[in-house]
């Protein structure tokens, strides 16, 4: 008989602690994403033990393994899933409802780490709209539930008690493959079961040796360099380090070393708290990310007041899906004929994902009996995600390396982007997204200019390769930056105009304006950021002190005051230049009024807002802001 293992319960609870800590932005836990990685190795250490375990004692049935697995994560996620579809046919719109009906599908069949892998892209929605999106991790370890049986049934057939090298073998394999696509595919390597199996073969390792017989020093003193290694990761780590990678191998063996001490009576494991949490802790999990996106909707994710009331509501509510959902149903599930369990949670998967699938079809329950998709304010916030979805003309996204990368595997800048006849009044645009956001209203103003458009998401202009960016973006950005300098080279344009999203005052100007004047520019233009809004400039419109209001500058929480803070050093260092070739347009300066130490800015054009999300503009925006603040300047 299997004794409770205290060690990997309390694992469990530091774990989706990490976890919810990072993602509720609770300081000094940049790193908690690393408990995702725990859950890993602890996942490949059971699932392992469980099937060799039957394989030994010729006992092992596939098909029980499957059930047992789908009794143990199905139940808790399908209540998840219902719950937030019936809250969701009250408070969202039919863009957010419809997003949401997709990814249930997705989280039910476990692909939902595939569609996220997919759906990242240069106009994919920030991670805080994606309402199930910590279910990719559910959806990898399936896939090694899957996966992992038939592939120690055939090694095990083989190998028999060197089952082990199968293991090691493809412990390599993925370790090398995650490293290598972590530099060229970041959204791979952190999504896809491929570059994930590592960690949990990791944990598989753990059956195979021998159990350990040490001293209590001994034990303690590497069980506190296990929670060194992990405790570090929080610290070492953040989200723009290649993910799963070799770094990864500080969490995940920190956390194998713990495993392999079987410390049953630790003090950092078996404790009230970490037993309490760890026993909830699969439930928590599923709870903590959608009680984030509420906050993130509501504009509170900076609140401490509604943070600790989050993590605190997180908690309670996975105690009450573990004891209820997990343990009760659970139990009444198992023990019966295989037939009837699978039955039961397949017909209940089957009409979540058939209720699903119709409100997706519906385009988000966009029909007229339901009140949410019909008011004033959802309108306002679904016109904008429409438009958001619809910019790939305005932008001239065929000029946007990283999004050419992305979607079809080019590295670069369609040929129309710079082929134009060289004339005598030209202009060359150059930078990143924000950028492109001026495209439509550059060609819109300058109808007699020849224009040149160069750029990629997320890329500054530079001369030299970027140190900030990862994966495709670094890949996008260093090609697209040389593309710039010869096309520059190449066409001499009257005006070079470069814009970027944020933090014009890290960039190094001296340098990059005196080779654009070696390459005989004559004129250079450095477009400041505009005003930013969080989470978004209509959801910032859409609150009641803004919607019936008619003013177009406002003050609001929601204001990015950062953004404002590097433009006013910009505008200072560009000055400091003393060049007469250069010119700085701060667009905050333009579009914003300080009254009584508050900055009011600018968010409409007549009744049309200026921007589609947080900062990049509108197609009657980029009209808007080029005639009026830009233009002045090149005429």
């Amino acid at each position: 008989m299997n004794k409770f293992r205290y060690d990997i319960n309390g694992l469990r609870a530091y774990a989706v602690l990490f976890v919810v800590l990072f993602h509720f932005g609770v300081f000094g836990f940049t790193g908690g994403f690393i408990g995702v990685d725990v859950f890993f190795v602890i996942s490949g250490f059971l699932m392992t033990k469980i099937i060799m375990d039957g394989l030994k004692q010729n006992s092992f049935s596939i098909l029980q393994f499957y059930t047992n697995r789908a009794i143990r994560i199905i139940p808790a996620l399908a209540i998840l899933c219902i719950f937030l579809l019936v809250l969701g046919w009250f408070e969202l719109i039919p863009t957010d409802y419809r997003s949401l009906s997709k990814h249930v599908i997705a989280s039910l069949l476990f692909i939902s780490n595939i569609i996220y892998w997919k759906e990242s892209g240069y106009f994919d929605v920030d991670s805080h709209d994606k309402i199930l999106l910590h279910t990719w991790s559910l959806s990898v370890e399936w896939q090694f539930y899957l996966f992992l049986p038939i592939y120690l049934i055939l090694a095990y057939k083989i190998l028999k008690n060197k089952t082990i090298y199968s293991l090691i073998f493809l412990f390599i394999c993925s370790l090398l493959f995650a490293h290598i696509l972590s530099t060229y595919r970041p959204s791979a390597s952190f999504f896809l079961l491929p570059t994930r199996a590592w960690e949990m073969v990791l944990g598989g390792f753990l059956y195979f040796l021998p159990k350990p017989n040490l001293k209590k020093v001994t034990s303690y003193s590497l069980e506190i360099l296990g929670f060194g290694l992990i405790i570090s990761s929080l610290y070492i780590f953040n989200p723009k380090t290649p993910w799963s990678s070799l770094f990864t191998l500080l969490p995940t063996i920190g956390t194998a070393l713990i495993l392999y001490i079987q410390n049953q009576e630790s003090i950092f494991t078996n404790n009230k708290i970490a037993q309490f949490l760890g026993t909830s802790s699969y439930s928590i999990y599923l709870w903590h990310w959608p009680i984030v996106f509420w906050l993130s909707h509501k504009n509170q994710q900076d609140n401490i007041t509604f943070i600790i009331a989050g993590i605190v509501i997180s908690i309670m509510l996975g105690y009450l899906s573990a004891k209820y959902i997990e343990k009760n149903i659970g139990n009444k599930l198992k023990g019966k004929s295989l037939l009837k369990p699978n039955l039961i949670i397949s017909s209940f998967s089957i009409l979540i994902i058939g209720v699903s699938f119709l409100i997706f079809k519906t385009n988000g329950g966009n029909l007229s009996f339901r009140a949410v998709a019909n008011t004033p304010k959802a309108l306002v916030i679904e016109k904008y995600n429409n438009e958001h979805k619809s910019l790939e003309n305005a932008y001239w996204l065929q000029c946007d390396a990283y999004s050419n990368l992305t979607k079809n595997g080019f590295n670069g800048i369609d040929k129309s982007c710079t082929n134009q006849p060289i004339s005598k009044n030209s202009i060359l645009l150059w930078g990143d997204s924000h950028s492109q956001a001026l495209s439509l209203g550059l060609r819109t103003s300058f109808k007699d200019y020849s224009f040149y458009q160069i750029g990629s998401s997320g890329c500054k202009a530079s001369l030299e390769p970027s140190t900030t960016l990862s994966g495709e973006f670094k890949q996008a950005c260093d090609k697209v930056n040389k593309t710039a300098l010869n096309e520059i080279k190449r066409i001499k344009p009257t005006f070079v105009i470069i814009a970027q999203e944020n933090n014009h005052d890290l960039s190094d100007w001296k340098s990059i304006t005196s080779r654009l004047e070696s390459l005989g520019v004559k004129n250079i233009i450095i477009i400041g950021a505009v005003p930013q809004w969080r989470p978004s400039l209509p959801r910032v419109t859409v609150k009641d002190e803004h919607f019936s209001s008619k003013e177009s500058k406002i003050n609001d929480v929601g204001l990015d005051l950062n953004i404002i803070e590097h433009d006013a050093k910009a505008k200072q260092i560009i000055f400091n230049l003393n060049d007469r070739r250069v010119k700085y347009i701060s667009l905050i300066d333009q579009m914003c009024d300080l009254r009584s130490s508050k900055y009011y800015c600018e968010t409409k054009v007549g009744d049309d807002l200026l921007q589609v999300d947080y900062g990049h503009l509108s197609k009657k925006g980029s009209i808007y802001v080029v005639n009026n603040y830009i233009k002045p300047y090149i005429n």
